[in-house]
């Protein structure tokens, strides 16, 4: 049956019409009819319908779209997925036992959670979390004193979370700690006022006028967090390297395992240190620091290996430095002059003797034969593997023809208080506290380590490519800083006591590792995107709360893309486009 508009004598009259066939075909019949409609008008006819349909069905639920409104506007989509990794962690777990010892009354689990989603997808301050709290749908309402609580208990937690994470990492996904890397960076308070934590130090965002934090960082070589550590403010990055050996050997009991960093971390101490701790390393070498036989060495063209690259601009080569036949030679150069204590300095000095070493060379009666055999022996398993690269020579100039010309211009314009020997002041030769000339010999010097690098190690592994390889992935602890800073708004820091400083850190730590699990899921499903782009897509899973007449409805915006990439890979189910708080 359908309804139909029948015009007679200039009137227009609205019947139900009853389609029905005889003999074959298909004939109509008026049923019944409402009448002329000409002084009636669409609001009236609507209300009739609607009496229809209800009196047809009394369980239909018809309602009015015309009184629809937005009452609200929620994210699900970040909510859901952080869920997951928060579940797969199994959270509530760790968070359980670190709070069994205090009479909590507050479900700092919700704290904790909500600060989690806030810091990944749009971090602001603590006050800022709770002002939007209800943006985050299925997170339970918490009072800002309460956030501030939950950060109190990370702090004093760090160590029991940092070993929670570390297993976990360890039974999830295989985490494979054979090779760590490692690296310093700091982060700096618009404040002059020090304290335990904060002071004045070296910035590496060149914050010299504020006081900062100094912070450690271990990842594996796909970039998950081993751990982490804060220091103060004036802590020197390569006095760090102990505390994170401890760490490894005896909280998360590494017993074997290869140590990689920057040249910030090379010092006679810290490569002792990783010695006695049974350990190796691969750390980036200062050749042109060397003694004469290494550089002479390095700068000889034979015995290089070609490699293969991708890039056709560019060519790669490589040679493996055995330091204990240099060392040799070098001792075996100096026989017969070793008379006194200052010479023997001197000797130690050259060989890369380090202090153990030392110690036991003071109890000898400087027998030539006996002071070769130590001196060689402590540096049996050390090489140097040196590279060429023209990609990097071209580089390597470009910079220091700047340097050069800058140092032209002070020199000429008499700027500066040339004083120091650092940047464009190298090549310039210091005749008085204003004026001076360039050091031609200096620029000429430095021409010949166009291209060449280095790393020194005391590893097995055979192949220097591997090794390589190895150092060149220190680019992903870099990178870990850089999400710190940047993705996560580590700061500004919105504390100023150094229990508050910390558990922001352990949050923002946790924050990390949910994000990076996040991006190595992805890369596993082959989806592979920014932490700016998986931000914005799950940003974009809303839905707007909508009331009709007296009911409450979810309406989901659409889900494409990336977005729906992601929530597949993590297999999310997506809600129904339209639904009921109920069955959201």
């Amino acid at each position: 049956m359908f309804l139909r508009k029948i015009t007679t004598k200039g009137k227009t009259y609205l019947n139900i019409i009853k389609s029905y066939w005889d003999n074959g075909k298909a004939k109509h019949k008026s049923i019944a009819s409402f009448g002329c409609i000409d002084n009636i008008n669409e609001e009236e006819i609507k209300k009739i319908g609607l009496s229809l349909i209800k009196y047809c069905n009394e369980k239909a639920n018809i309602l009015d779209i015309d009184t629809a409104k937005e009452k609200d506007r929620k994210n699900w989509g970040a909510v859901r997925l952080i869920k997951k990794i928060w579940e797969t962690f199994d959270f509530p777990k760790i968070l359980k036992k670190i709070g069994k010892d205090r009479k909590i009354k507050f479900n700092y689990f919700s704290a904790i959670f909500l600060m989690l989603v806030d810091r990944m997808f749009d971090p602001t301050s603590k006050l800022g979390v709770y002002e939007k709290q209800s943006f985050y749908y299925g997170i339970e309402e918490n009072d800002l004193q309460h956030l501030y609580r939950a950060l109190d208990l990370l702090s004093e937690k760090k160590e029991e979370l940092e070993e929670y994470i570390f297993e976990k990492n360890t039974d999830l996904f295989k985490m494979s700690v054979d090779v760590v890397l490692y690296d310093v960076t700091t982060f700096h308070f618009e404040s002059v006022r020090s304290d335990v934590l904060r002071d004045f130090g070296y910035s590496k965002a060149c914050k010299f006028n504020e006081v900062q934090i100094v912070m450690s960082l271990l990842v594996d070589l796909e970039g998950r967090p081993v751990g982490f550590d804060l220091y103060e403010g004036n802590m020197f990055e390569g006095h760090t390297l102990k505390d994170a050996i401890e760490k490894i050997k005896n909280r998360f009991k590494i017993n074997k395992l290869i140590f990689i960093a920057d040249r910030a971390m090379l010092s006679k101490d810290n490569i002792e240190l990783i010695k006695n701790s049974n350990y190796e390393y691969i750390i980036s070498s200062r050749l042109k620091n060397k003694a004469a036989q290494v550089k002479e060495e390095v700068l000889c063209e034979t015995s290089y290996i070609p490699a293969v690259t991708d890039d056709k601009d560019d060519e790669f080569k490589y040679k493996e430095i055995n330091m204990f036949e240099v060392t040799r030679k070098n001792v075996d150069k100096l026989e017969g002059k070793i008379s006194d204590t200052v010479k023997l300095d001197k000797l130690i000095d050259k060989t890369f003797c380090r202090k153990e070493f030392y110690k036991k060379l003071e109890k000898l009666e400087f027998n030539q034969k006996d002071i070769t055999q130590i001196i060689c022996e402590s540096v049996k398993d050390d090489k140097i593997i040196c590279s060429w690269s023209r990609k990097r020579a071209r580089k390597d100039k470009y910079d220091r023809d700047r340097l050069i010309e800058k140092a032209q211009n002070m020199v000429q314009k008499n700027r500066g208080r040339l004083v120091s020997q650092k940047g464009a002041l190298r090549y310039i030769d210091i005749e008085s506290k204003v004026t001076g000339k360039l050091k031609q010999e200096k620029i000429q010097e430095d021409e010949k380590w166009n291209g060449y690098y280095g790393v020194e190690i005391n590893c097995e592994i055979n192949s220097s490519e591997k090794i390589l390889e190895y150092y060149h992935q220190l680019w992903r602890v870099e990178e870990s800083f850089r999400i710190f800073k940047s993705h996560l708004e580590t700061r500004p820091m919105f504390h100023w006591n150094p229990n508050r400083i910390k558990g922001h850190m352990v949050l923002c730590f946790i924050a990390f590792l949910i994000e990076r699990t996040i991006e190595i899921e992805l890369k596993k499903a082959k989806i592979d995107y920014s932490t700016t782009r998986i931000r914005e897509a799950l940003w974009k899973l809303q839905f707007s709360e909508i009331t009709v007449e007296d009911k409450t409805f979810f309406l989901r915006s659409p889900v494409q893309g990336l977005a729906n990439d992601i929530l597949r890979a993590f297999r999310i189910k997506i809600p129904p486009h339209i639904t009921t708080p109920e069955n959201f």
